[in-house]
C-alpha cells in the first residue's frame, strides 16, 4: 500500500490515481497474517517517469519506508497479469538447527506465561544447546521426510475446517521441498526449508513444517532400524495425513516463514527473449543483502529476545499433539479433537 501511494504515482496520471481498475493494477500473491513477503510481483501499467526502469527504480525506492523495497520493474506483454501468469510460488521456512536437537540436550526452567483465556500457567522452557551439530546425515534425513509432501495431495489436514478430504480446494501440486545446509546469521546456526509449489492454502506450509518437526522427534530414525524402514514407515504416516481420516495437525510459528519470490516460469519460455525475465540475475545479490538485514536478522532477534520457537517447541514436545503411531497404523481417531488453543497462541506470537 505504502509502495503504491508513495511513489507510483509518478507513473500514473492524477485522474487514474488510486482506481485500480484502470491501470490494471494486480498482486501475484497475498500471505496469511504474521508471515512476511521478500519478493512480490505486480502488475500495472504506468508511464515511464523517470525515463528508464531502472531510474524509476531508485526514484521509487528514495521514497520508501527501508523495509519495503523495489528490487526491478520489468516491460511485459499487455495481457500480463502478475496473479494469472505466475506458474510457481517459492516460499522459505527458516528455523534454528537446534529445533531439530535431541529432547534431552536442552535445559529447562520453569516460567509463568498467560493462555488465551488471560491465566496464567506454569511451563516448562526449554532452552537449546549451545553445542548442537547439524550433520549431512541429518540433513538427508529432513529431506527423506520432505520428500513425502511432492506430487498432487490433498492438504484437508494442513488446513482450517471446511476444505474437506476430496474437495477441489484442498488439492495442491508440491513441486519441490528442500533443506539447506547450515548458515549463521548474528552467530545462531540457522537452516532454510524451501518449498515451491503451484500454490498454497491457508496455514498450509506452517503445519507442514510441524509435521516435518514432529517426525523428527518421533524416534523413527535410531541405531537399530535402517534408515529405508525408517522412511517406509513415515511414509506411512504421510499416506494417511492425505487420506480421508481427520488428523489434528498444530502450525508451527509464523516467524520464520516468508514468500521469497512469485516465479513465471511458463511465461518466461513464451516471452523473454522479447521482454526479458522477471526475475533477474542482477536482483540477487540486493535480494540477499535485503533478506540479511531485514528478514533473517530480525527472526534471530525475536528468538532470542521471545523464545519463539523454543517456546513452541518446548509444548510441543510436551504435549505430543501429533497421533503419529494411529496415522501410521491408518487408524482413525476415536473422536474428533481441538487444537490445544495455548499451542496456537505460542505459534502465532
Amino acid at each position: 500500500k505504502q509502495w503504491y501511494q508513495r511513489r507510483v504515482r509518478g507513473g500514473i496520471i492524477s485522474e487514474n490515481l488510486g482506481q485500480f481498475h484502470k491501470i490494471n493494477f494486480m498482486r501475484c500473491a497475498r500471505t496469511d497474517k504474521g508471515v512476511s513477503a521478500m519478493a512480490n510481483v505486480f502488475s500495472m501499467k504506468l508511464l515511464l517517469d523517470p525515463p528508464t526502469t531502472s531510474e524509476m527504480v531508485e526514484e521509487i525506492n528514495k521514497h520508501l519506508n527501508p523495509k519495503i523495497k523495489v528490487f526491478g520493474i520489468t516491460r511485459v506483454n499487455k495481457s500480463f497479469d502478475a496473479k494469472n501468469d505466475v506458474s510457481r510460488r517459492a516460499y522459505d521456512y527458516i528455523l534454528p538447527t537446534w529445533t531439530f536437537a535431541p529432547r534431552s540436550s536442552f535445559t529447562s526452567k520453569e516460567i509463568t506465561i498467560e493462555t488465551p483465556s488471560g491465566a496464567p500457567f506454569k511451563f516448562i522452557r526449554a532452552y537449546p544447546p549451545s553445542d548442537f551439530k547439524f550433520d549431512d546425515n541429518l540433513k538427508r534425513q529432513i529431506n527423506g521426510v520432505l520428500a513425502n509432501f511432492v506430487g498432487t495431495k490433498s492438504y484437508h489436514n494442513y488446513t482450517k475446517k471446511g476444505k474437506g478430504y476430496g474437495v477441489a480446494e484442498s488439492k495442491r501440486y508440491v513441486i519441490s521441498f528442500v533443506c539447506s545446509s547450515p548458515f549463521v546469521v548474528d552467530g545462531m546456526d540457522l537452516v532454510k526449508l524451501t518449498v515451491i509449489g503451484q500454490s498454497f492454502i491457508y496455514n498450509q506450509i506452517r503445519k507442514m513444517v510441524a509435521m516435518v518437526i514432529g517426525i523428527m522427534h518421533a524416534g523413527f530414525f535410531n541405531d537399530t532400524d535402517p534408515e529405508a524402514i525408517s522412511l517406509a514407515r513415515i511414509s506411512k504416516v504421510f499416506f494417511a495425513s492425505f487420506g480421508s481420516n481427520q488428523y489434528p495437525i498444530p502450525k508451527a510459528p509464523a516467524l520464520g516463514l516468508y514468500l521469497d519470490r512469485c516465479l513465471f516460469t511458463d511465461w518466461e519460455k513464451r516471452y523473454s527473449a522479447n521482454y526479458g525475465k522477471i526475475n533477474t540475475d542482477e536482483m540477487e545479490p540486493i535480494r540477499e543483502q535485503f533478506k540479511t538485514i531485514h528478514l533473517y536478522s530480525p527472526m534471530v532477534k525475536a528468538e532470542n529476545e521471545k523464545h519463539i520457537m523454543a517456546d513452541w517447541l518446548s509444548y510441543f514436545q510436551d504435549r505430543q499433539p501429533l497421533d503419529l503411531q494411529k496415522m501410521e497404523q491408518g487408524e482413525k481417531l476415536p473422536e474428533k479433537r481441538k487444537m490445544d488453543p495455548l499451542l496456537n497462541k505460542l505459534s502465532d506470537v
